[in-house]
C-alpha cells in the first residue's frame, strides 16, 4: 500500500479493520473453548495487542483532526482491555513464578512456597478466564463484529478526497509522530510515572507500524524502541507480581514465614527491574526522537 496520497483516514481504518479481524477470530475461539490452555494464553495476548493498536490509532487520528470519530470502535476495544487485563497479568505471573522456581540456588522452602503461590495464581486464572468468556460472549464480540461491519460499509462506499479533513498519511505523519513523542517526553520516569510511560511507548510503536502503510521504513526505529518497551514491560510484570502477593497474603495471613520469603524474592526482582526501567527512560530524549525521525521521514514526506 505504497501511495503518497494514501488517505490518513483510510489508512487508519484499514489498519484497525485488520486488527478487528484478529480480535474477532481469537475471541470466537476463546469463547468456544476450542483451544488449549497454552494457545489460549497467546490468543489472549493477540486480542489485547490488537485492541491497544486500535485505541492508539483512533486516538491519534482524532487528535490530529481535532474531532471525535470511531467512538464505538474505541469503546469496544477498551472494553476488551478492561475485561481481559487481570487474566493476561495472571498468565505472565505464572510464567515468572515458574522461572523463579527453576533458579538453581533456590532452597526447598522457597520452592515449596513458590509452588503454593503458583497454585493460588492458577485458581485466580480459572476464575478470570470464566469471567472473560462470559463478557466476550455477552458484550464484546457483538460490539467488535458491529464495528467490523461499519468499516466494511465505509470501504464499500468510499472516502471523500475533497473533505476539509482530508490528509494523506505522509502529510500527517510528522505531526502525529511528534505529538506522540511529546507525550512520552512529558510523561516522566519516576516510579509513579513508569506505568503511564510504558503505555505511551506502546502507542508510539503502533504509530510507526501505521506509517509503514505508505511505504516508510520504520523497522529500525521500531526495533530500537521495542528494546526499551520490553524493559518497561518487565518492570510492570514484577510490579503486578507484588500486587498479587498482597492479595495472596490476605488470604493466607497465618503463613507469615511463607509470606516473608516470597515478599523478599519479589521485592528484589522489582527493585532491579525498576532500576533498569528508569535507566531505559533516560534513553528517550528529544535527540533520540529527532534521530529516529530523520531515519524514517526525511526525504519521504
Amino acid at each position: 500500500m505504497d501511495d503518497n496520497r494514501l488517505l490518513l483516514k483510510f489508512a487508519c481504518d484499514y489498519y484497525c479493520a485488520g486488527h478487528l479481524d484478529i480480535i474477532g477470530q481469537e475471541a470466537t475461539a476463546f469463547v468456544s473453548g476450542g483451544i488449549s490452555s497454552d494457545t489460549q494464553v497467546e490468543s489472549l495476548h493477540r486480542m489485547r495487542t490488537s485492541s491497544r493498536r486500535i485505541i492508539e490509532i483512533t486516538d491519534a487520528y482524532n487528535r490530529f483532526i481535532q474531532q471525535k470519530s470511531g467512538k464505538n470502535l474505541s469503546k469496544s476495544s477498551r472494553l476488551l482491555l478492561k475485561y481481559s487485563g487481570a487474566l493476561r497479568n495472571l498468565d505472565v505471573l505464572l510464567i515468572i513464578v515458574h522461572n523463579i522456581q527453576q533458579t538453581e540456588n533456590r532452597n526447598e522452602d522457597e520452592i515449596a512456597h513458590l509452588e503454593d503461590f503458583r497454585l493460588w495464581l492458577l485458581q485466580q486464572r480459572k476464575i478470570k478466564a470464566s469471567e472473560l468468556c462470559e463478557c466476550l460472549d455477552k458484550d464484546v464480540l457483538h460490539m467488535i463484529n458491529r464495528s467490523a461491519v461499519r468499516l466494511e460499509l465505509k470501504f464499500a462506499i468510499g472516502y471523500d478526497h475533497k473533505s476539509t479533513v482530508c490528509h494523506s498519511l505522509r502529510e500527517a505523519a510528522a505531526a502525529i509522530y511528534y505529538r506522540s513523542a511529546a507525550d512520552i517526553l512529558a510523561a516522566g520516569s519516576s516510579r509513579d510515572q513508569l506505568h503511564a510511560l510504558r503505555i505511551k511507548c506502546k502507542g508510539f510503536r503502533y504509530l510507526l507500524e501505521l506509517f509503514e502503510l505508505s511505504g516508510m521504513d520504520t523497522y529500525q526505529a521500531q526495533s530500537e524502541f521495542k528494546v526499551v518497551q520490553d524493559i518497561f514491560g518487565s518492570w510492570h510484570d514484577d510490579h503486578v507480581l507484588l500486587q498479587n502477593l498482597k492479595k495472596y497474603r490476605k488470604e493466607i495471613d497465618h503463613k507469615k514465614d511463607q509470606n516473608d520469603i516470597l515478599h523478599h524474592i519479589f521485592v528484589e526482582r522489582e527493585k532491579l527491574s525498576r532500576s533498569k526501567a528508569e535507566e531505559a527512560a533516560n534513553i528517550l530524549t528529544q535527540q533520540w526522537f529527532d534521530s529516529a525521525f530523520a531515519s524514517v521521514f526525511l526525504g519521504q514526506i
